[in-house]
């Protein structure tokens, strides 16, 4: 974290970026709430494998953009973190997909 009055670094962000894969009854309190607290931090786009259902999470947590592809999700330029809200058995294979398209993972 910066400190007041230092310089920028290479690569630090002025504010999160999340995009939530998976649009699970835990995300609002995990993820959706915290963000909406602060101004360094947002939820900017969810996943779910039901467009519909991607699609009406979205709408009730006031998040811009829906996807049914969590692929499509991780390859979105305007986030820079994925939030993994998903069935444990798949933490693994999407935290190193967004690792290796350059996303932080929570």
């Amino acid at each position: 974290m910066l400190k007041a009055g230092s310089q920028a670094q290479e690569g630090v962000v002025d504010s999160v970026r999340f995009g939530a894969l998976g649009a699970a009854r835990i995300a609002p309190a995990a993820l959706v709430g915290p963000a909406n607290k602060t101004e360094r931090c947002s939820v900017v786009a969810v996943a779910a494998r039901d467009a519909g259902r991607a699609a009406k999470f979205a709408e009730k947590h006031g998040i811009a953009k829906s996807t049914d592809s969590y692929a499509e999700l991780i390859r979105l330029d305007e986030i820079n973190a994925v939030y993994i809200g998903l069935p444990a058995s798949l933490h693994a294979h999407w935290s190193i997909e967004a690792l290796r398209a350059g996303k932080h993972v929570l």
